[in-house]
């Protein structure tokens, strides 16, 4: 269905383009081309306009045609940015680029087509398909070989490309990860040489990269090339035990669910240290309430492994991320130690709600507002915490006995 969708957007494009300039000088690169030669879809439509300026006129173009929503310009990069049914769709200019020292933003100029392929990252991302004549170009004329093959290979001198942009390093990854492809040999060199330039990217680009690997197909693959090519220590850079051993990248790891939670949780279940795994997400920019339930769920998984006699205290604090840890330990094999009692304990807390507050506190007992209510209220919570069954009533006649260090009395 999501197919259908991409390729009507581009045969839209395609007619609304018959006969203007756009005309055979408009090209779809990268994502879409590649997984379409893989027989696989994608949502990735990368336009390249083979005209000065070409990625902004045509997006203007269409917009005007009302085909897309009013372009986003990006002036110093030649590029804009629309949407066309909620997809995103990037237009950019033929172009050849000018990287400053340790700036991954570069200068750009307009330039032929065949600068245009080789200032990108990989073979297999600079392939092109002319959207007017359907035909495929492979200007490197090592993609399409290199997609039979199952290589990751740099453009161009692959010392450079990453120098250039040392991001393009997790990019290789990545794609090797993704795909299940082998790195070609000089290009892995390289990544090695001059990983340490990825001290250079910004937490945010780290971040978006990585983040597609760990919920990715491949996701172990990639880890062991991350941690293969050292560039695993400026991902984890708050992470003083950083070692394979202390982290878990096995195979079990795709048998979670593909998304964020499950799979940080896995990474980092066993770690010594979560103090540093809490610094190193936020780094990461993780959303707090993310990092909340990433640690909440990590500390679930070793309590339940053990028996205990009393769960009440434990089930009340962690009940809003037990289920989706009891799930991730189904997954994984983990036992779970007295798992009936910890689920019948759950259920007595989601069909209960605490029935007091302070406000009732102080009518029930006759009490003043001041520190001494904070005191009863905690006290009571644990009372009722122990016992939900207790209502209103029994729980002031248990909080009757509470002798706090003074009395606050009207």
């Amino acid at each position: 269905m999501k197919n259908k969708k991409i390729n009507k957007i581009v045969k839209r494009i395609s007619n609304k383009i018959r006969d203007s300039k756009f005309e055979n000088s408009t090209y779809l690169v990268g994502g879409y081309v590649r997984d379409l030669l893989l027989g696989k879809i994608s949502a990735d439509l990368d336009f390249v306009v083979n005209l000065p300026n070409g990625g902004v006129e045509l997006a203007i173009f269409l917009w005007k045609n009302k085909l897309c929503s009013k372009p986003i310009i990006y002036k110093s990069f030649g590029t804009a940015m629309v949407e066309i049914n909620k997809i995103k769709i990037e237009f950019v200019m033929t172009r050849k680029e000018c990287y400053r020292d340790k700036n991954r933003n570069p200068e750009v100029a307009y330039g032929s087509l065949i600068e245009d392929a080789y200032r990108r990252d990989f073979t297999i991302n600079s392939i092109y398909l002319n959207i007017s004549s359907n035909k495929i170009q492979d200007l490197t004329n090592k993609g399409r070989l290199d997609l039979e093959k199952g290589v990751i290979r740099a453009t161009s001198n692959p010392s450079l490309i990453f120098k250039e942009d040392p991001l393009r390093i997790l990019r290789g990854i990545k794609f090797a990860g993704r795909l299940n492809f082998q790195i070609e040999e000089n290009t892995y060199k390289a990544m090695i040489e001059n990983v340490d330039s990825l001290q250079f990217i910004y937490a945010e680009r780290i971040k978006e990269e990585f983040l597609k690997m760990l919920i990715d197909e491949g996701t172990c693959y990639s880890l062991q090339l991350c941690f293969e090519t050292s560039a695993i220590k400026y991902i984890f850079p708050k992470l003083t035990h950083l070692n394979k051993d202390l982290l878990n990248t096995d195979k079990k790891m795709e048998s979670l669910p593909g998304e964020l939670v499950s799979r940080y949780v896995y990474l980092f279940m066993d770690y010594p240290d979560l103090k540093e795994v809490k610094e190193n997400l936020i780094y990461l920019k993780v959303h707090k309430k993310q990092i909340k339930e990433i640690l909440a769920i990590i500390n679930i998984i070793a309590y339940i492994q053990t028996e205990h006699e009393k769960y009440n205290e434990f089930v009340y604090e962690y009940q809003n991320y037990l289920v989706k840890a009891m799930d991730i330990c189904h997954l994984l094999g983990i036992n779970i130690s007295n798992e009936s009692k910890i689920v019948e304990t759950l259920g007595l807390f989601s069909n209960r709600i605490y029935p007091l507050n302070g406000r009732k506190i102080m009518e029930y007992l006759d009490l003043k507002e001041g520190k001494l209510i904070g005191e009863y209220s905690k006290k009571a919570m644990k009372i009722w915490i122990e016992n939900p069954n207790l209502g209103e009533e029994e729980l002031i006649n248990q909080l009757k006995t509470f002798s706090p260090a003074q009395t606050d009395k009207k």
